[in-house]
């Protein structure tokens, strides 16, 4: 009997070990594999709730801006393990709570100080309050409080960092509407708290208007006077090459080109559950068919005829970060071109 348990043992431990090896892994941002390893004994729902966490500790140590994410950020947590993640999760809410009541007692005192009666704040997938993000749609940067609404908000007594009451919205403005669109989950347990002051969810997408599948590898960007191709080029690429593809891409037609850094950033959503694209993940439309989590934008540092560096926008966070243009690891072409079918409202 001794002997078959002593047969299952050595059988076993090469799995025990290489799971305790997973779970104590370090993540590595250079390593496209790492938090796929340190995640890879977890549940689909597990895994989801891990990257989430994982997202916000990126933020919460600086490594992004706006609704980082992943992005070019993930470097603050090298080192970190499965375990030092949820460890720090967990006092999150204590840090998110305090973080809020400073912003907002210096929104009340700059109110104070202006003689303003309302602030325009914007609430991130995070629960944290800031300054509007004018990247995104006028629909959805922002939210106007009062300042009887921030007051009340200091003095939550629950402690559960819940949204204030808005100020109505003045006839015809659009700031009225909640960009949250549904209460967030606590970011310790996954959990959603009750949140009766905030307003129903709707349908319209923050930061990413409506796509359109018209056919032929084309999405129409409803209100932008943009198509995008539906898929990438699907390799890492350089700047210069990816200008090149654009340009020489023979989709519906052609006419395609490099977007812009604010084109990219507005078609990242930032309320989407996030989905894989290759081994990275991304908040955009479903009707992408992406291979990697960066693309490169049209905006680059030239000098004389020298192109210094080039600008590439995580499709994850809409974070954007210079880079030299040679640079080619994880970076695509995403092409769009002007859509003659739709109205221009972004400058074009």
């Amino acid at each position: 009997m001794l002997g078959w348990f002593l047969r299952i043992a050595l059988l076993l431990a090469p799995l025990l070990f290489a799971a305790g090896a997973q779970a104590s892994e370090g993540y590595d941002s250079h390593d496209p594999d790492s938090l796929l390893r340190m995640t890879s004994g977890m549940s689909t729902s597990e895994q989801a709730q891990f990257i989430q966490d994982f997202e916000l500790l990126v933020y919460l140590h600086g490594g992004g801006t706006g609704e980082a994410g992943m992005g070019d950020g993930s470097a603050v947590l090298n080192g970190y393990t499965v375990e030092k993640v949820r460890a720090e999760v967990a006092l999150a809410p204590g840090y998110i709570k305090e973080k809020n009541a400073r912003f907002i007692k210096s929104t009340i005192a700059k109110m104070d100080q202006e003689g303003g009666h309302e602030a325009c704040i914007y609430r991130n997938r995070f629960g944290l309050f800031g300054p509007p993000l004018e990247y995104l749609n006028p629909y959805d940067r922002c939210k106007r409080y009062s300042r009887e609404a921030l007051q009340a908000m200091l003095q939550d007594p629950n402690g559960q960092g819940q949204a204030p009451p808005a100020a109505p919205a003045a006839s015809g403005s659009p700031s009225g509407i909640d960009n949250a669109g549904a209460p967030a989950p606590n970011p310790a347990t996954g959990q959603v708290n009750a949140q009766p002051n905030l307003a129903p969810p709707k349908a319209a997408v923050v930061g990413s208007p409506q796509m359109t599948d018209v056919g032929g590898g084309v999405l129409r960007q409803a209100g932008s006077g943009l198509q995008w191709a539906r898929q990438d080029n699907g390799v890492d690429i350089g700047w210069t090459g990816a200008r090149a593809y654009c340009k020489g891409l023979g989709t519906a037609g052609g006419g395609w080109r490099l977007p812009k850094v604010e084109e990219l950033r507005r078609i990242v959503d930032p309320n989407l559950q996030f989905r894989m694209a290759g081994k990275a993940p991304v908040r955009v439309s479903p009707l992408f068919s992406l291979s990697d989590q960066c693309a490169w934008s049209s905006n680059a540092e030239i000098a004389g005829n020298f192109v210094v560096s080039a600008t590439r926008v995580a499709l994850m966070s809409g974070v954007a970060a210079k880079a030299a243009p040679g640079t080619t690891s994880g970076l695509r072409a995403l092409c769009v071109r002007d859509s003659p079918g739709d109205a221009a409202s972004e400058g074009h």
